[in-house]
């Protein structure tokens, strides 16, 4: 997982109509038994009218450049569909406000959204936090590929590492062999790499230099 350096202002047309669009949806779920979240039709930048998620996605995918937020799996879209997670789900009742609020909206692959569902836990790592970054919370075990948590971290930063490996399964196969075989080929001997050549790689987390014991 990598940071995340989220605009602060969403884009105009989810500022504009979020507020409609949540109540709507809100009350669509209270009165509506079994009622199933759809994005709505909106007119992005292009200004062309298409279903909201598909302006979304090119407007998370620019900040994180192309990859998950969550696996840092590269490029969505050819690996994987390019999918919006709802951090905190918008199925829960607590978070029904939020399905439209533009901090709760993270690109993601298809196994971290398979692998998350409607599951959260406030341990869980956010992509955006201020104070997030990788090396503060995660080893990388460069025997085995596996994401563990950061053993000079604390015990509530190591919960929260864990819980974060968990949710998203960042640690099941094939996961652990891609990490691997892509620290060997890229990262393991590479020279000091610029940032826009890391990147074009998934996992660039392994180039940060916060891999611990080798």
């Amino acid at each position: 997982m990598m940071r995340m350096n989220r605009p602060k202002a969403p884009p105009a047309y989810l500022s504009e109509n979020g507020a409609r669009w949540t109540a709507e949806y809100v009350a669509h779920k209270r009165t509506v038994q079994g009622h199933k979240f759809r994005w709505p039709h909106a007119k992005g930048p292009s200004t062309q009218s298409a279903p909201l998620n598909r302006h979304l996605v090119k407007e998370l995918l620019a900040v994180t450049l192309g990859h998950c937020a969550y696996c840092d799996g590269f490029p969505l879209g050819e690996t994987s569909r390019e999918t919006i997670d709802h951090f905190r789900p918008k199925g829960d009742e607590r978070f029904l406000h939020l399905a439209f609020e533009w901090d709760n909206l993270f690109p993601a692959c298809d196994v971290c959204q398979a692998e998350k569902q409607e599951a959260f836990s406030e341990t869980l790592l956010k992509p955006d936090e201020q104070t997030y970054a990788f090396d503060a919370y995660f080893d990388f075990n460069v025997k085995t590929g596996s994401l563990e948590p950061n053993r000079r971290a604390s015990e509530a930063d190591q919960e929260r590492a864990r819980s974060t490996i968990e949710t998203f399964g960042l640690n099941i196969e094939p996961r652990r062999a891609s990490r691997l075989r892509f620290f060997e080929r890229h990262y393991r001997n590479a020279a000091p790499q610029a940032t826009d050549e890391v990147d074009v790689l998934p996992y660039r987390y392994l180039a940060s230099g916060a891999l611990g014991e080798r």
